[in-house]
């Protein structure tokens, strides 16, 4: 049976493969373009890519890679 509400560990990187953050627990995977704010800096960043490592049919490790989102927000 699959757990849907199982939290998963994301590790986030940057464009140049830096670790930023890693052991990060998500309900769910950020989507590439979707924006994410850290607390802690009190920034927004963009998703730009996400990489699952798979092992024998199995994710082993998520990766998403951001940056520094430079546009505006717009209030709805």
């Amino acid at each position: 049976m699959i757990n849907l509400f199982r939290r998963k560990k994301v590790t986030f990187l940057d464009n140049y493969w830096s670790v930023i953050k890693t052991d990060v627990r998500v309900s769910n995977v950020p989507n590439v373009g979707e924006l994410i704010y850290n607390t802690e800096e009190g920034k927004y960043f963009e998703v730009i890519k996400v990489i699952y490592n798979l092992t024998n049919n199995k994710c082993q490790d998520i990766f998403v890679i951001i940056e520094t989102y430079a546009g505006e927000l717009k209030n709805n």
